[in-house]
């Protein structure tokens, strides 16, 4: 499986570094893609509609759906703990699915034209890391890293001690 990390602020011909305004916060999401690539191949940028219809595709969007209250995501299917994200992508993994995209809205939430692409997809799931609100670089540090996570769990390497 390969792990698709959409950043929708990422603009095309950028680097990334340059894309992140704060480089510490560079320096960790990249250092847990390091971490990912040990396991799975990765990549990094915009994701094409194309690539999101794609039926062998799954898509994790890290939003929570505009309809659910915030104030009550605890126990709701968008509140995955590191384990259930690990068991949901080793069931993706486990289907033969060769494309995984992790997208990542850009600071201002995603636009309509998107939640229009994102309810077409057949194998779509929304996740939230917290009812909390993060800047969004400071959101894909936290998604990679649970990315990173979950696949130590998977594999049976002793990051992740159940805590």
């Amino acid at each position: 499986m390969q792990i698709n990390f959409w950043l929708e602020w990422f603009r095309q011909g950028k680097r990334l570094q340059s894309e992140f305004k704060n480089p510490h916060k560079f320096a960790l999401f990249e250092e847990y893609i390091e971490r990912i690539a040990k396991f799975v191949p990765v990549k990094v940028g915009k994701c094409p509609e194309n690539e999101v219809l794609k039926a062998n595709t799954a898509l994790l969007i890290c939003e929570l759906p505009k309809n659910i209250n915030k104030t009550s995501i605890s126990n709701t299917p968008y509140d995955l703990s590191s384990e259930a994200l690990a068991t949901k992508i080793e069931s993706w993994r486990l289907k033969g699915v060769p494309n995984l995209i992790v997208a990542v809205g850009p600071a201002d939430g995603w636009s309509a034209q998107h939640k229009t692409l994102f309810e077409k997809h057949k194998q779509k799931s929304y996740w939230t890391i917290s009812s909390l609100t993060f800047p969004h670089e400071l959101a894909a540090v936290l998604v990679s890293e649970q990315i990173y996570r979950a696949l130590t769990i998977i594999n049976g390497t002793p990051y992740h001690c159940g805590h």
